[in-house]
């Protein structure tokens, strides 16, 4: 049980600069997927829209270090790693599911009309190769986008679902790396920035990077925040 002077204290600044990007997120995708482009005079920020990405990945490696800096031996326990695990799928799975289980419904719903409306249903045409039994496994597993697919597949969104989990998993190798010293935060941020740099010149659609690579970009600003992290612990008064 976490004791009252382990509890990290509250950024407030954070609880408001969160409302903004879902929104931002939400434009990104009435703009690109159903081709929607009355944002004007923020057209250019809906496109642009999946950068903010970025942030939320930064975001959730700056604040799961600032909560588990004060408990990193437990963290570094089996029951305590358990426990960690738990607590992040639980936050991240029901949500999911539910919409995985939408998607499914409505595959079966489109098929069925499709075969007494005697036409072809779009689950047999544009998702044929991504809407399989192989590619819903993968998305109950919360793998789907760790280079698994050639596409995005089912709820396509969940591709950072799925990179989230992944770097849940991989969270005490930062947590540990973020108990040195501060060169060592100033060298994840480099390294998160290089890597974040290198992905955008070697991709063909710069960093809207999601089912290939997606674990590569999460992990690239995901080290971004654990190193902020660790300069924010360094320097608040």
């Amino acid at each position: 049980m976490t004791s009252a002077s382990q509890k990290p204290t509250e950024i407030r600044a954070l609880l408001g600069v969160r409302a903004f990007p879902p929104l931002v997120l939400v434009m990104f995708h009435f703009s690109e997927g159903h081709g929607y482009r009355h944002f004007w005079p923020l057209d250019y920020v809906a496109a642009r829209g999946y950068l903010w990405v970025e942030f939320f990945f930064c975001l959730s490696g700056f604040i799961l270090t600032h909560v588990y800096h004060a408990r990193t031996a437990q963290l570094f326990t089996g029951r305590g790693y358990r426990a960690f695990l738990r607590a992040r799928l639980i936050r991240l799975y029901p949500l999911h599911l539910v919409m995985l289980g939408v998607v499914l419904l409505t595959a079966i719903v489109t098929r069925y009309l499709a075969a007494i409306g005697h036409y072809t249903s779009i689950f047999d045409l544009t998702y044929h190769t991504v809407i399989t039994p192989i590619s819903f496994v993968l998305n109950l597993l919360l793998i789907q986008a760790w280079n698994t697919q050639p596409s995005l597949t089912w709820n396509g969104v969940a591709w950072f679902v799925s990179v989230e989990w992944a770097l849940c998993l991989l969270f005490p190798i930062f947590l540990f790396l973020s108990r040195g010293p501060l060169w060592r935060g100033l060298a994840l941020i480099a390294a998160g920035i290089a890597g974040l740099t290198a992905l955008d010149l070697t991709s063909a659609h710069g960093l809207d990077i999601t089912f290939h690579n997606g674990v590569l970009r999460g992990l690239s600003d995901f080290s971004v925040g654990v190193g902020l992290a660790m300069l924010y612990r360094a320097w608040k008064p």
